[in-house]
């Protein structure tokens, strides 16, 4: 099972929700979910992820989530000047957990993303999300050009999906 989380983050505000279990990958789920999550806006993110549990996994029980940006739970690796800057390489696994996690940049400001670093000790990229884009990113990482995608490239390159749809 692949899993996924979606995140809005907004100029004072994180959103997030319980993890989707199943089919999160892009090929899966993942490109129908990256462009819905691209067309929320703070106030519908509850019923827009209340739909898609409805329409494709069914929980019973199902939350969704809102944090203060400047908060304890984030200060390890959010930094907050500038630019938010949230660094994967800071207990990742404690934080993330997904296999897939979808960033919405809800800022004013861009958002920069720090990626993992790979087992070798390649460092990570900066990723940088522009106001109003929606980033996909496996475990942390852009090492493989596949770990990373935007709602951008699903709408002009869709994944032809194993049943041969796109």
């Amino acid at each position: 099972m692949t899993r996924g989380t979606g995140y809005l983050i907004t100029n004072d505000s994180i959103y997030y929700h319980d993890e989707f279990n199943g089919d999160m990958y892009r090929d899966g789920h993942g490109e129908n979910f990256i462009l819905m999550l691209d067309k929320t806006i703070p106030e519908n993110f509850q019923k827009m992820l209340q739909d898609w549990n409805a329409n494709n996994h069914n929980y019973n029980e199902f939350e969704t989530y809102k944090k203060q940006l400047i908060s304890p739970d984030f200060m390890d690796y959010i930094k907050v000047g500038e630019v938010i800057t949230i660094n994967f390489n800071i207990n990742y696994f404690t934080h993330w957990f997904s296999d897939w996690i979808f960033i919405k940049n809800g800022l004013d400001k861009e958002l920069h993303i720090i990626t993992r670093s790979d087992i070798d000790g390649v460092a990570g990229q900066t990723i940088i999300i522009k106001p109003d884009e929606t980033h996909a990113f496996y475990f942390g990482s852009a090492i493989d050009p596949e770990d990373v995608y935007t709602a951008e490239d699903v709408r002009i390159n869709p994944v032809v999906k194993k049943d041969g749809n796109s």
